[in-house]
């Protein structure tokens, strides 16, 4: 090495490496920055690069760091440091390639495999992010940053129980670590643990008040206790501090949606996206918060984002065949095919004989819950199910997209009911069974149907349907199901039969109430749809039975949560999409305390009315 004395780069390095250790950080930076001036070592310009990424300079940091890569010969911190920046800068498919070239020339290089793990992250590959984490991990076992992008693979693999363990060992090792402590806070509300998921992040937000990923993340996490005024003041106090920090402006639009703001909400979703463009689940977001405000034709034209949003990626099917948006059809064949949920379906099954009247020849992929039900759909062809072979189609359309490719406005839904019906001889077996009403030809509610709140026969106790809970998986389960013990002044009012339609986990809970259990009879929608023509009502929360009653023109009551979904509105006690349905609405003052008494002392009081 050339004598400091005699070369002044060398010297200008040193000093730099000096000021660097104490501390002096923009010393550091002026001295490397005269000294690779005088001489572009590739090494310097590596330790440069990395000097102005901790100083926030990204884009200084990038152009340094390529100059170092493409000075040659190629060094592998050069390149490490190279994909470090572009994992930064979100910048994924080179970031991985800039890891993979560190890797060739040094394979056991933990820092490039952390590096290569974050890019795969980015990519949405979170098993290879797995593997090169714990490939870090083998070298480095003692290293938090290994520790925190494992933990992150595992989360988007859906394993967050393991993602928990894996922020708690990178905690021991450095417990002032905010990242582990943030995404322990993350994990933990995964697997609904929100009490502790809230202590992490107060304690992150305590030890790291300038970093605003706490307080971003604690939003979220008060989100989902229902305390949403909270949520939005965190918000509100990360954006007071920096009005430009777009993921703060993404959760507040969130919070505002679920307050019943959808109009705030969508201000909030545009003012992220515009300083932040690349955000799919705010595109997403936006699309429901314009469908929740009844913006329905910007809604169902944003909806269209749904593919590229975390909730729906790799969920999108037979790209392959040309989208239908409402072209003629003359006698081509279509593919129509379910995306979303049971009710979803339910809900969109109304388009199918529309498609039929333009022309379409209808191959129906459904869930096979529903396809026993939906091959009774006018104009259906064919009914498959995923995994089927599909038959050659000039056409597809997800059903969800079917508002879209019809320009449906809310005064313009197709609200005929039933659209769905229950073969003859199945609902005679169900009303046998049931000792219910008799029921109108075509399996469905008449037109001029009775009232729900009286038996149809006048006399005897009235049949009534119940369901309580929804699908555990699904992201607002904890709002639109219901604790089994808060229906027990249900059963104090005179002449009903109670009979439980509640299918899944839950089902056991009927053992709790005066019912008679029909889950083991309901093998799919189809025997449902049959039990629930013999019944004079169904009374169910936001779940594919009432979506299902609705279909079939049966009376039902549907109990929502304060914060429902964009289809319910926000307001009034009945639903456009389905007529014979009636709405009880939780208070907003309740959802907090996810308290149901209010909707269930006015079902009560509704059901003596009758």
């Amino acid at each position: 090495m050339p004598d400091s004395l005699s070369d002044p780069a060398e010297a200008l390095r040193r000093a730099a490496a000096d000021a660097w250790q104490r501390g002096a950080l923009p010393d550091a930076i002026a001295l490397l920055d005269r000294a690779v001036a005088v001489r572009p070592d590739p090494a310097w310009l590596a330790d440069l690069g990395a000097l102005l990424r901790r100083a926030g300079r990204l884009d200084a940091a990038l152009a340094v760091l390529r100059r170092a890569v493409a000075a040659g010969p190629m060094l592998p911190e050069a390149a490490c440091n190279l994909a470090g920046a572009l994992c930064a800068a979100r910048t994924w498919e080179e970031a991985l390639a800039a890891s993979d070239a560190a890797l060739r020339l040094r394979p056991a290089m933990p820092e490039a495999l952390v590096n290569r793990a974050t890019a795969l992250s980015g990519l949405h590959r979170p098993a290879e992010a797995a593997q090169a984490a714990r490939a870090a991990l083998a070298i480095r076992p003692d290293w938090p940053n290994a520790w925190l992008e494992l933990g992150a693979a595992l989360l988007a693999l859906g394993r967050a129980a393991e993602a928990v363990a894996t922020y708690r060992a990178a905690l021991r090792l450095a417990p002032d670590h905010v990242p582990a402590r943030v995404n322990l806070g993350l994990a933990l509300g995964r697997i609904d643990e929100l009490e502790a998921a809230e202590t992490a992040l107060r304690e992150a937000a305590a030890r790291a008040p300038d970093r605003p990923e706490a307080l971003l993340n604690l939003g979220g996490i008060l989100r989902a206790r229902g305390r949403l005024a909270e949520a939005a003041a965190a918000q509100r106090a990360l954006l007071d501090r920096d009005p430009g920090y777009w993921p703060a402006w993404s959760n507040l639009a969130a919070i505002l949606h679920d307050q019943g703001d959808p109009e705030g909400a969508i201000a909030a979703w545009r003012r992220s996206l515009d300083l932040n463009p690349d955000q799919p689940d705010a595109r997403y977001g936006c699309a429901l918060s314009l469908l929740l405000a009844g913006d329905f034709a910007a809604g169902w034209e944003a909806l269209e984002s749904r593919w590229h949003a975390t909730q729906h990626r790799g969920r999108a099917r037979h790209q392959e065949i040309p989208l239908w948006a409402g072209e003629p059809l003359d006698g081509a064949t279509i593919l129509l095919h379910a995306e979303e949920g049971l009710g979803d379906s339910i809900q969109f099954a109304r388009y199918v004989p529309l498609v039929a009247a333009r022309g379409g020849r209808i191959v129906l992929e459904a869930y096979a819950p529903l396809a026993r039900l939906f091959a009774g759909l006018d104009g259906v062809e064919r009914v498959i199910v995923p995994g089927d072979p599909v038959p050659p189609a000039r056409w597809q359309c997800p059903l969800q997209s079917l508002p879209r490719a019809f320009a449906t406005r809310r005064e313009t839904i197709p609200a005929a009911v039933p659209y769905l019906r229950v073969p003859p001889d199945m609902a005679a077996a169900w009303r046998a069974r049931l000792g219910g009403r008799e029921e109108p030809a075509g399996g469905g509610r008449a037109p001029d149907a009775p009232d729900a709140s009286r038996s149809a026969s006048g006399d005897g106790p009235r049949s009534v349907g119940l369901v309580w809970a929804g699908n555990p998986s699904h992201g607002k389960d904890r709002e639109r199901s219901i604790p089994f013990a808060a229906l027990a002044p249900l059963w104090d009012v005179p002449a009903l039969r109670w009979v439980s339609l509640q299918v899944g986990p839950r089902a056991v809970d009927a053992a709790g109430g005066p019912m008679r259990d029909l889950s083991p009879l309901l093998t799919d929608l189809a025997e449902t749809a049959a039990a629930i023509t013999a019944l004079d009502l169904v009374i169910a929360v936001d779940t594919a039975v009432a979506h299902l009653a609705g279909a079939l023109g049966c009376p039902v009551w549907l109990l929502l949560p304060a914060g429902p979904d964009w289809r319910w509105g926000l307001q009034g006690e009945t639903s456009a999409w389905y007529p014979s349905m009636r709405l009880f609405r939780q208070p907003r003052a309740d959802a907090a305390a996810r308290r149901w008494d209010d909707v269930v002392g006015r079902v009560c009081r509704a059901l003596r009315e009758g």
